[in-house]
């Protein structure tokens, strides 16, 4: 009695190795590619904040954040994928920005730059994806 060959392809086998391969520097996430989008829900929001480059400082205006990262609008990226970047971000309330160290895995002039946070103070960071985004109550 023959047995038929079992060939289910698991998807999530895919994005495991994407994920893997961006993290050895091998290949872009593009969100375009919806195998490849993060796990963790982004919350809109638009903030400004400073990406600091050496001694200069840029304004950018965020336009969503999640646990692992967050994106910003640049319709003329400097930034690269794979480039560190190094942020700070206002908390409500707080004198002292949240420094947020990541590394960039999109630049586009029609999506802007994504993010992939390294490196951040956790409870504080926790903290700025609490506060409702602008025109939202807490209750919304």
């Amino acid at each position: 009695m023959l047995t038929p060959a079992c060939n289910a392809h698991d998807p999530s086998e895919d994005l495991i190795a994407t994920v893997a391969s961006a993290a050895r520097g091998e290949r872009d996430l593009d969100e375009s590619d919806d195998a490849n989008r993060r796990v963790e829900p982004r919350i809109d929001t638009a903030f400004f904040a400073v990406e600091v480059r050496g001694r200069e400082l840029h304004y950018r205006l965020v336009r969503n954040i999640s646990a692992s990262g967050f994106s910003f609008d640049d319709h003329f990226p400097l930034d690269r994928p794979g480039d560190p970047i190094v942020m700070e971000f206002p908390l409500p309330g707080s004198s002292e920005p949240i420094r947020v160290d990541g590394r960039v895995v999109y630049a586009r002039p029609d999506r802007g730059v994504g993010v992939r946070i390294e490196q951040v103070e956790e409870a504080r960071y926790r903290q700025l994806i609490a506060v409702p985004p602008p025109g939202r109550s807490p209750r919304d």
